[in-house]
C-alpha cells in the first residue's frame, strides 16, 4: 500500500475514533438536557500588550464553566477562531453548534500594586432558532486586580444561574477556587499560555513559554496549573528539540509535582499523559492517564479526544507514534484549562473545510505545529525514548471518503467548522 494512502487511511480511522467519542458524550448530554455554550474571546480594551490578560480571563471563565454540571462547553480551539471576527453572533453560534454564547470586554487599568483594577463586561447571549439573538444576562464588574479570581468565579456562577444550572456546595467551592495567591506568578503563567496557545513552533519561542511557566512555579510552588503546563511544555520540548536526560527529568518532576498538588485535575492527567507519551514512549501509560482524568472530569473534551486517539491507535495496530500524535497534544482541544489549547493536537487527523488532511501524525504531542509545506512525507526517525521527532508522518490529501461528515461531527472537540444543522444530523444519526 502506498505510504501516502496508508497515512491518509490512518488519519481517517483516528478521526472516526474522535467522532465516536464526541457522539457518545453529545448524545448523553442532550438526553440529560445539557445546554451547549461557547465562550468567545473577550475583547481587550486596554493596551495591545495586555491582550494576553484578556485571553487569560476568557480561558479561566471557560474553564470554570466547563467544570459545572448541566453544561457542555465548546472547546477553546474552536472558540478562539472567532477572535475579532466580524461574523454575526447567530452565524458563529450556528457554526459552533451552540445554544448560548458568552461574550465580553476586558480592560486592565494598571497601577501600583493594589491600585491596579480590572474591568470586565460579560454578556450571555441566547441564540434562538429562527429568532434574533437576545441578551439573557449581562453585568459589568469593576474590581481590584487582587480580586480577579473572584470576578472570574462570579461571572461563571451568574452565567450558570441564568441558565438555571443548579450548583451544590462542591460546585460552588470549585468555582471559588483560586489557582494561586501570587499575582506575579499568575501573570507569568498567562504570558506562558499566550505563547503556548499561539502555536509558535520556533524552539526559542517554546523555550520562552517554558521559562514563563518555570517563573510561575518559582514564585508559587503550589501553583498546580502552572506545574501541569510546565510538564506539557517540557515534554514537548524533549520530544522535538532536546531529548536529553536532563530535559526528561524536568518533564517528570513537573508532572509529578502537579500530581501531588492536584491529582483530580484534568490538566494534571493531561500533563502525565504528555510525559508518558512524549518522554517515556509508553502509550499504555498515557492512555491510562487520560482514563483516570475522565473519572474525575467525564466531560472534559481534551481528555476525551486524546483517549479516542490513543484507543484508535491501538485498535488499528498503531504503535507509540500514533498515541503520541494525539495524546499529549497541544490544546487543539484545549478546553479551557489547558488552551489551546492549546491551548490546541487532535485537529490534524481529520479533513477540514479546505478538503485537505491535516494529519495528527505530523507532529509531536504538545508541539506547536509548524507548516511543513507541501509534499512532506516520512520525516525524521524516533528520538531516543520519545515520539518520532519533528514531523513523524505528514499527509496532504483531498476528499477522503466520508470526510465531510467526520469534520462536521468533531467540531465540539475543537477541530473544524460545525453548524447547528450538522449538530441536529449528528443527534438523529445517519
Amino acid at each position: 500500500m502506498p505510504l501516502g494512502f496508508a497515512t491518509l487511511a490512518l488519519g481517517f480511522l483516528l478521526g472516526l475514533g474522535v467522532l465516536f467519542a464526541w457522539r457518545s458524550t453529545h448524545r448523553a448530554a442532550k438526553s440529560s438536557g445539557e445546554k451547549v455554550i461557547a465562550v468567545l474571546p473577550f475583547e481587550n480594551l486596554g493596551a495591545a500588550e495586555d491582550g494576553y490578560f484578556a485571553d487569560g480571563m476568557t480561558d479561566e471563565v471557560r474553564g470554570r464553566l466547563s467544570a459545572l454540571p448541566g453544561l457542555q462547553v465548546i472547546a477553546s480551539q474552536s472558540s478562539a477562531e472567532y477572535k475579532k471576527s466580524t461574523k454575526s453572533l447567530a452565524r458563529i453560534a450556528d457554526e459552533l453548534g451552540a445554544d448560548y454564547l458568552v461574550i465580553g470586554k476586558v480592560r486592565w487599568e494598571k497601577g501600583a500594586d493594589a491600585q491596579s483594577r480590572v474591568q470586565v463586561s460579560p454578556e450571555l447571549v441566547e441564540i434562538g432558532s429562527g429568532s434574533a439573538p437576545s441578551t439573557k444576562w449581562q453585568q459589568p464588574f469593576d474590581a481590584a486586580l487582587t480580586n480577579v479570581f473572584q470576578v472570574q468565579a462570579d461571572i461563571a456562577g451568574r452565567v450558570a444561574g441564568a441558565l438555571d444550572v443548579a450548583l451544590g456546595a462542591e460546585e460552588r467551592q470549585a468555582l471559588a477556587a483560586r489557582p494561586t495567591a501570587n499575582l506575579a506568578a499568575y501573570d507569568a503563567y498567562l504570558k506562558g499560555r499566550e505563547i503556548w496557545n499561539s502555536g509558535a513552533a520556533e524552539p526559542v519561542s517554546r523555550r520562552a513559554a517554558i521559562d514563563f511557566f518555570a517563573r510561575a512555579v518559582a514564585l508559587d510552588s503550589t501553583f498546580s496549573s502552572a506545574w501541569a503546563q510546565l510538564a506539557r511544555a517540557e515534554a514537548s520540548y524533549y520530544g522535538t528539540v532536546t531529548p536529553t536526560s536532563a530535559a526528561a527529568e524536568r518533564a517528570r518532576a513537573a508532572s509529578q509535582r502537579a500530581l501531588a498538588l492536584a491529582p483530580a485535575a484534568a490538566e494534571t492527567q493531561l500533563a502525565l499523559g504528555a510525559y508518558h507519551a512524549s518522554v517515556r514512549n509508553d502509550p499504555a501509560a498515557a492512555l491510562g492517564a487520560y482514563e483516570t482524568g475522565l473519572q474525575f472530569a467525564p466531560g472534559d473534551v481534551e481528555l476525551l479526544g486524546y483517549r479516542a486517539r490513543g484507543a484508535d491507535a491501538r485498535t488499528v495496530g498503531g504503535g507509540p507514534d500514533e498515541l503520541c500524535q494525539g495524546a499529549g497534544a497541544r490544546p487543539a482541544l484545549g478546553h479551557d484549562r489547558a488552551p489551546p489549547r492549546p491551548r490546541a493536537g487532535l485537529a490534524a487527523s481529520v479533513p477540514r473545510s479546505s478538503g485537505g488532511v491535516r494529519s495528527g501524525a505530523r507532529h509531536h504531542p504538545d508541539q506547536p505545529r509548524p507548516d511543513p509545506g507541501p509534499g512532506a512525507g516520512v520525516a525524521r526517525g524516533r528520538r531516543p525514548g520519545g515520539c518520532a521527532g519533528g514531523a513523524a508522518v505528514r499527509a496532504r490529501g483531498r476528499g477522503a471518503p466520508g470526510a465531510g461528515r467526520v469534520h462536521g461531527d468533531v467540531r465540539r472537540l475543537g477541530l473544524g467548522p460545525r453548524s447547528r444543522t450538522s449538530a441536529a444530523a449528528a443527534r438523529t444519526g445517519p
